[in-house]
């Protein structure tokens, strides 16, 4: 999870994923995968050979700065906790007034993550829409899941969200 993805196609192996883990599953060149400054690299192989590689860059919502600054005047402490590149996450952290980022994330250690502030005695509150946020969200003193997210997170999350609007989360911690 959080690594890539192989299969089978016309009983040939195929895999997707990090430039680490395919290099770790044998795949030449991976480890030299880079990309754009800000986006996350996925690397493409057909039996061991890498074919080519894609960035991904997350698109930041235009409300979602607005919203951070509302959840910090607020007196919160906003966390990045995601599995994208350090690059990446920096840059969307940049856009959106985040301080504290935490970059190569897999869905345990977002869990991980959660039990670290919550050890250090702080309340947390987990905002999530994936499949590898599931965990962390029910371990979160409140799992917020996005209603336009996946069955797993809405399910592990505490409170959902309608729609994928980060304000609707500052209206609901402030009037709690």
């Amino acid at each position: 999870a959080g690594n890539g993805v192989e299969g089978i196609l016309d009983g040939r192996r195929i895999a997707a994923g990090t430039a680490r883990w395919l290099a770790e599953e044998g795949v030449e060149g991976a480890s030299g995968l880079g990309g754009e400054p800000g986006a996350s690299v996925v690397g493409v192989a057909l039996e061991g050979s890498l074919l080519g590689a894609f960035d991904i860059r997350d698109a930041v919502r235009p409300e979602s700065a607005a919203a951070v600054a509302e959840l910090k005047s607020l007196g919160l402490h906003p966390v990045l906790a995601t599995g994208d590149n350090e690059a990446a996450a920096a840059a969307v952290a940049a856009e959106v007034g985040i301080d504290d980022v935490r970059a190569g994330i897999l869905p345990e250690g977002k869990v991980g993550i959660v039990e670290e502030l919550r050890a250090a005695g702080q309340k947390v509150a987990m905002v999530g829409d994936g499949v590898n946020d599931a965990a962390a969200l029910a371990a979160a003193d409140l799992g917020i899941a996005m209603g336009t997210g996946t069955d797993a997170a809405i399910a592990a999350g505490d409170l959902t969200l309608m729609r994928h609007d980060l304000m609707l989360a500052v209206d609901a911690i402030a009037l709690s």
